[in-house]
């Protein structure tokens, strides 16, 4: 049966508007009856469920003191935006008055707040009951739409149109009779997005949600999913577009539109969740209060995930909830989201016009990588450290049809085991001490439909060898502590420095491994066997670091028969040594040369660049003390690795051990350089260096830092 609203006030017309308005919205739902102050029945007014009183004085002209109706509400009056720019728009009239009729004085004054609190400006608005005053020539009589008033003898009238419920009565309606869930619908936007409202809040949501079907349903509308809600006994409270669409149920009219409207979806609202969607558990959760997570279901819009929650608070079960999304857009935003993972850093940068250098052998290698791309088959690279390995890896992705998904990079050889395998697999909440709240995905994860950079891969222990084997082989990764099985679609490439074949002949690498990466080998010559590209390398790096100088033809002659042993990394060292000094014709007294490693002069002139900020020697080698920030960031990576190697092999090692493998690695450091960014490192937390032959290790900080 229809609840009874009734409405009274002085005017037929604008108690006609307010029912017009009321019944856009509730439709059929309310039956709605006007009185005129005057002429009403008053057992009719107190019958009803609902009265709304266009003001306070209507009230006590019709009831009393009487309060034999069921509920009462006083109309919160508004008026359209297009008249509230008319008033605002008056001129100033220079002191002349501007009067707004109404049918009382209360009203009237209520009328003028309202425009005054919706950001009416414009002075001398003064508010007048009807015949309560005689106007003159100068007078501007603003009046609410045809009201018959005289208004003889002003000076101009401005017909601003009829008085209009404001939303917020119009939502205390819908609520007092326990129609809210009618709102959730188109007509509230439609009816309301000309209305000039005085509750500010409310105005700036629905001016930030035109696009939404209503306002209850702002926040149902605007998610990406489908949402379907039932309450304690499972009927249907809400259901917003995007789920009749997943579930092909057609959009119609919207729900709570009252039956008889001619759509299934419009009474969809109030019907058991069994009938409504069979294919749905709401019963199972409603019953075991207990979740159903990622689920697929058939429906006629197609295949559907879903998860269904119950609605729990503070024990007392008030309903459940439904999430659904379409097959195939959850991989798509699964991607979105990890895109947008911060601090990540998941993408690849370089391409195949970012690698230095027209050798025939580099020329035939970037060659035989640009048809590797083409193919999801998983790559090796292999050669020494500082040929550019990484750089290969990145311009294979870039080329390739994963372009445009993730680049997810590890080395292998640079976390301990524990941390490595948590990094790689992810882990669920809980999973061991010290776990993040909700668990964390691993790398694999993250590179889902992209491409997983293995660096270092001979360094991984053998425990995680055979996990790694396990995923290639099944694409499915299980995160620590969990029990679920997340596929994965990844391309891999490894890298390696060491001899994998002889690893394996020797033990130390799985061989089904080892053919399982190795499907398409790709190695990167070391630059003494592409000495070509060594100056077109250099000038690349001046380019990069922003300096220009010259070079004497005993330096290009060194340059051209040094052994680089440390390759394109020690090129680099090389020229930014070069560009901290700051000198525009460069001779080998300028080069930080190992006086075993040249047959040329010994002698280094670095001590006459000390004034500028750099020192010199330890061991007959020049060697920046104080250098750019790009010096230290080395100085401090190349310390960290070194230490975590250690402690994978549960070495100790000292300023002295750190300098040795500095010198095998051409890395040209001083002892004095090495214990100064040691001394920040423990000042910062990540390492402790300890008194006598005890060494430095890591800290916790320090094993866990990047």
């Amino acid at each position: 049966m229809a609840k009874v609203l009734s409405i009274v006030g002085y005017s037929a017309t604008n108690v006609g508007i307010y029912r017009d308005q009321v019944r856009s919205l509730f439709k059929d739902s309310l039956d709605i009856r006007v009185h005129i102050i005057g002429a009403f029945s008053r057992e009719r007014i107190e019958s009803s469920d609902l009265v709304l009183f266009t003001s306070f004085d209507a009230l006590e002209r019709t009831l009393g003191d009487s309060a034999g109706c069921r509920d009462v509400i006083f109309a919160s009056r508004t008026v359209s935006k297009a008249g509230f720019d008319l008033v605002a728009s008056l001129d100033d009239g220079k002191g002349k008055e501007i009067l707004l009729v109404d049918e009382t004085l209360p009203m009237a004054e209520q009328m003028v707040a309202t425009l005054r609190q919706a950001g009416l400006r414009r002075p001398g608005l003064r508010a007048v009951a009807e015949g309560g005053i005689r106007y003159s020539g100068g007078d501007t009589v603003v009046i609410l739409g045809e009201t018959g008033y005289d208004t003889s003898g002003a000076g101009r009238v401005l017909d601003i149109g009829n008085s209009l419920l404001d939303v917020p009565t119009i939502l205390d309606i819908g609520f007092r009779l326990g129609l809210g869930h009618m709102l959730n619908r188109q007509n509230i936007r439609e009816n309301y997005r000309e209305i000039m409202t005085t509750n500010i809040g409310l105005a700036e949501v629905l001016g930030m949600t035109n696009r939404f079907e209503g306002f209850l349903d702002i926040l149902l509308q605007s998610v990406d999913s489908g949402i379907v809600g039932v309450d304690v006994d499972g009927k249907v409270f809400s259901c917003n577009d995007k789920a009749r669409n997943l579930l092909g149920l057609g959009l119609g009219p919207g729900p709570g539109q009252g039956q008889g409207q001619g759509s299934a979806a419009g009474a969809i609202v109030g019907v058991a969740a069994r009938e409504a969607f069979p294919q749905i558990p709401f019963e199972a959760v409603l019953r075991e209060k207990t979740p159903l997570r990622d689920r697929i279901a058939r429906a006629s819009g197609g295949d559907v995930v879903y998860s269904v929650d119950p609605i729990l608070h503070s024990g007392v079960l008030y309903g459940a909830v439904a999430v659904f999304g379409r097959f195939g857009e959850e991989e798509r935003k699964q991607h979105r989201i990890r895109t947008q993972i911060p601090d990540r850093g998941h993408h690849a940068r370089y391409t195949f016009a970012d690698i230095i250098g027209s050798s025939p052998i580099l020329v035939r290698r970037k060659e035989m990588a640009r048809r590797m791309a083409e193919s999801a088959s998983s790559v090796l690279i292999t050669g020494e450290s500082g040929t550019g390995k990484e750089m290969f890896a990145q311009a294979i992705h870039n080329s390739s049809p994963r372009r445009d998904f993730q680049f997810v990079a590890v080395n292998c050889g640079a976390l301990p085991e524990s941390l490595l395998e948590s990094e790689l697999f992810g882990y669920d909440e809980g999973a061991f001490t010290g776990a993040r709240k909700g668990g964390k995905p691993g790398l694999f994860e993250l590179a889902h439909r992209g491409t997983l950079f293995l660096d270092e891969i001979g360094e991984m222990p053998p425990s995680l060898q055979m996990r790694l084997l396990r995923v290639l082989e099944e694409r499915q990764v299980m995160r620590l502590g969990g029990a679920e099985l997340i596929g994965i679609d990844i391309r891999v490439i490894a890298a390696s420095n060491r001899d994998l074949g002889k690893m394996v002949a020797g033990g130390g690498f799985r061989e089904d491994l080892y053919y399982r990466l190795n499907v398409l080998p790709l190695h990167i010559p070391p630059l003494r066997e592409r000495r070509e590209d060594i100056m077109p390398l250099v000038r690349e790096f001046q380019r990069l670091f922003g300096f220009t100088f010259g070079i004497r033809p005993e330096v290009d002659e060194f340059f051209m028969r040094h052994s680089w042993r440390g390759n394109a990394r020690e090129l680099r060292n090389y020229v930014e040594f070069i560009a901290n000094l700051g000198v525009e014709m460069v001779g080998l007294a300028d080069l930080p040369v190992p006086p075993d490693q040249s047959g040329f002069r010994k002698e280094s002139r670095l001590e006459d660049h000390a004034g500028q900020g750099t020192m010199a020697t330890a061991g007959g080698a020049g060697i920046v003390e104080t250098g750019s920030a790009c010096r230290d960031v080395e100085v401090r990576q190349f310390i960290l690795d070194e230490l975590k190697a250690a402690h994978r092999s549960g070495k100790r090692m000292g300023r002295r051990g750190l300098y040795e493998k500095a010198k095998q690695r051409c890395l040209f450091m001083s002892e004095r350089e090495i214990r100064i960014v040691l001394a920040g490192l423990a000042r910062e937390g990540f390492v402790e260096i300890r008194p006598g032959k005890g060494g430095t290790v890591l800290t916790m900080t320090g094993l866990h830092s990047a």
